[in-house]
C-alpha cells in the first residue's frame, strides 16, 4: 500500500486514491464470468445429456415436477446430440490416428532412404578402400617379386661365375698335371733309355767276356722277354680295338635325330628305339625310358655260344649270360621288359641277389609325405668338384636320410624321384658332354679312377650293393631326344667303368632322365647340366643292403 492510499484510509479522503481503470472494472468481472461459462461448457460436453439433464433437475429443485415434460421431450434431442459428439470424436480421433500412421510412414520411409544412402556411402568407402588395399597390395607383391627375382638373378650370376671360375681353376690344375706328367714321363723315358743304353752296354760287355752258352741263354731270355711284351701290347691293344668296336656298333645302332623327331610315343604302347635296346613308354604326359641293360653284360661273356633266353610263365624272360670265369649272371623281366630280378651265380652254385621280385600289385602312385633331410645339404648331394676321397666315401657309404618301410622293385627306384631321394647323391661334374654326345673323352675316363676304387671297395665287403648311375641333358633340343641321348650318356660311363676299371656291369644300374632335373635352369646350352650322378641304392632294393 502506498503514502496516500494509507493517508486516505486514516483521513476518509477518497479522492487521494486514483481511480481504477474502468476498463479494467468492467473487464474483471466479465473475463471471470467467460472463464466460468467455458469451464461449465467443457464439463457439459464431458458429462452428455444425461449428467446436463440430472444437473438441471437438481438446480431447479422444486420446478422440477414442473419441468419434467420439457425434460422428457428434450431428452431425445440430447441423446442425438451425445451420438453426435460421441461420432465426432471418434472421427477426429480416426483422423488423428491416420495422420499419426501417414507421419510414421512417412518417417520410416524417409528413415529407410537414409539408411540406403548411408550403406551405400558406406559400401562405397569400403569397395573404393578395398580397392586401394588390393592395389597397394599388388604393387607390394610386384615390389617382392621385382626384388626376388633380382635377388635369384644376381645368385645364379654369382653362381655361375664362381663355377666358371672353378671350371677354369680345374682346367688349370688338370693342364698343370698333364703338363708335370708329360715333363716327367720324358724324364722317365730319358732315364729309362740312359738305363737301357747302360744295361745294353753292359750286357755287351757281358758277353764279350761269356761262354757261347752263356750267351745263348741270355740271348733266349731277352727274346722271351721281347716276346711276353709284344704278347701284353697286343692284349693291350685287342681290348682297346675292341672297345672302339663296341663304340662304333653303339653310335651304329643309336637313332639319329631325325628319326627321333618322327618318333611318336603313344599311350599303353612301347616305342623301340636304338636297334631294340631302348623302349620308350608314356604314362599321361610323362615319356619314360627303359633300357635292356644286359647287353653289357654279353661284352664280358665267354663268347661261346653259352648264354641263353628262357621264355617263362605270365609273360615273364629269364636271360643268363655266362662269364669265362664260369659265373653266371640271370636276370628276369617281366612282359613290359622291366627287370624284376638280377642275380650272380658262381662257379660253387653261391648265389648273390642283387634284387628280387616283390609279390605285390605294381605301384600307380607313391605317396610318401615330404622328404625330411637332417643331415647338411653338402652332404646329401655332394659335388664332385669340391669334394675329397673321403666325401666320395662317405657320400657313397650314408644311411637313407629316413627310414625305408619296404623293398622297392628296381622300376619303382628308376621311375619315381621320391624313393630314390631318400639315398644321399653325388653330382659327378668330372665328367661332362658335348652337345649332342655321349662320347667321353680318355682325360675324362681317368678321373673315374677314384670313384672305381671306391665302388671295388663296396663290393668286396657287399658283393650285392647296386649303384644307379643317372645320365641327364640340357634343355636344347626335343624332350624325346634329351630323354634317349641321357641314357645313352649314364650307359656310356658304366661301360668306362667296367671296361676301364673292371667294374662288375651287374653292380651297376642305369636311367636316364632327359632334361627333367637341370642344376641351372636355363633354355641355353649349359655344360653343367650334361652330366650323370650317383647314388647307392641297395637299402631300397634289397635287404642286403640294410
Amino acid at each position: 500500500m502506498n503514502i496516500r492510499a494509507f493517508l486516505a484510509a486514516i483521513l476518509g479522503l477518497s479522492f487521494l486514491v486514483p481511480a481504477a481503470p474502468v476498463t479494467a472494472q468492467i473487464a474483471g468481472p466479465r473475463l471471470q464470468l467467460a472463464q466460468a461459462d467455458k469451464k461449465g461448457e467443457d464439463e457439459a460436453e464431458r458429462k452428455g445429456p444425461r449428467d446436463r439433464g440430472r444437473d438441471d433437475t437438481r438446480s431447479k429443485g422444486p420446478d422440477r415436477g414442473k419441468d419434467a415434460g420439457k425434460d422428457a421431450g428434450g431428452k431425445d434431442a440430447g441423446r442425438d446430440a451425445g451420438k453426435d459428439a460421441e461420432n465426432a470424436r471418434r472421427e477426429a480421433a480416426e483422423k488423428a490416428k491416420a495422420t499419426r500412421e501417414a507421419e510414421v510412414k512417412s518417417k520410416a520411409a524417409q528413415d529407410g532412404k537414409s539408411r540406403a544412402e548411408t550403406e551405400a556411402k558406406a559400401k562405397a568407402a569400403r569397395e573404393a578402400e578395398t580397392k586401394s588395399k588390393a592395389e597397394q597390395n599388388a604393387k607390394s607383391r610386384a615390389e617382392t617379386e621385382a626384388k626376388a627375382k633380382a635377388a635369384r638373378e644376381a645368385a645364379e650370376k654369382a653362381k655361375a661365375e664362381r663355377e666358371a671360375k672353378s671350371r677354369a681353376e680345374t682346367e688349370a690344375k688338370a693342364k698343370a698335371a698333364r703338363e708335370n706328367d708329360t715333363r716327367a714321363k720324358a724324364g722317365a723315358d730319358a732315364k729309362a733309355k740312359a738305363e737301357a743304353d747302360a744295361k745294353a752296354k753292359a750286357e755287351a760287355d757281358a758277353k764279350a767276356k761269356a761262354s757261347p752258352q752263356q750267351q745263348q741263354t741270355q740271348d733266349r731270355d731277352r727274346t722271351d722277354g721281347r716276346e711276353r711284351v709284344s704278347r701284353e701290347r697286343r692284349r693291350d691293344g685287342d681290348e682297346e680295338r675292341q672297345a672302339r668296336e663296341r663304340a662304333q656298333q653303339r653310335e651304329q645302332q643309336r637313332t639319329s635325330v631325325q628319326e627321333l623327331s618322327k618318333v611318336q610315343v603313344q599311350q599303353g604302347r612301347a616305342t623301340q628305339i636304338d636297334g631294340g635296346r631302348r623302349t620308350l613308354e608314356r604314362d599321361g604326359n610323362r615319356v619314360t625310358i627303359r633300357t635292356n641293360d644286359t647287353n653289357r653284360f654279353t661284352s664280358r661273356g665267354d663268347r661261346r655260344g653259352n648264354d641263353r633266353v628262357e621264355r617263362l610263365p605270365n609273360g615273364q624272360t629269364r636271360t643268363i649270360v655266362v662269364y669265362p670265369d664260369g659265373s653266371q649272371i640271370i636276370t628276369i623281366t617281366d612282359a613290359r621288359g622291366a627287370i624284376v630280378h638280377r642275380s650272380r651265380r658262381g662257379r660253387d652254385g653261391r648265389e648273390v641277389v642283387f634284387f628280387r621280385e616283390v609279390k605285390r600289385a605294381p605301384l600307380v602312385k607313391l605317396d610318401l609325405g615330404p622328404l625330411r633331410i637332417t643331415i647338411p645339404r653338402e652332404q646329401y648331394i655332394v659335388d664332385s668338384r669340391r669334394a675329397s676321397r673321403a666325401d666320395l666315401q662317405r657320400v657313397f657309404w650314408a644311411p637313407p636320410v629316413e627310414r625305408v618301410s619296404r623293398i622297392y622293385t628296381i622300376d619303382e627306384v628308376r621311375r619315381f624321384d621320391r624313393v630314390r631321394d631318400i639315398m644321399p647323391r653325388l653330382d659327378f661334374h668330372a665328367i661332362t658332354f658335348d652337345s649332342d654326345s655321349a662320347i667321353i673323352s680318355p682325360q675324362q675316363v681317368d678321373m673315374l679312377a677314384d670313384l672305381a676304387d671306391i665302388i671295388h671297395e663296396m663290393i668286396q665287403r657287399n658283393p650285392a650293393e647296386v649303384i644307379l648311375i643317372e645320365g641327364h641333358t640340357d634343355l636344347v633340343g626335343s624332350d624325346v631326344y634329351n630323354l634317349a641321348l641321357s641314357d645313352r650318356r649314364a650307359e656310356a660311363v658304366a661301360i668306362a667303368l667296367t671296361d676301364y676299371f673292371d667294374v662288375p656291369p651287374e653292380n651297376l644300374v642305369t636311367q636316364g632322365y632327359g632334361e627333367s632335373f637341370p642344376l641351372i635352369p636355363t633354355e641355353a646350352a649349359e655344360r653343367d647340366n650334361r652330366r650323370v650322378a650317383f647314388r647307392r641304392i641297395t637299402p631300397l632294393v634289397s635287404e642286403y643292403g640294410r
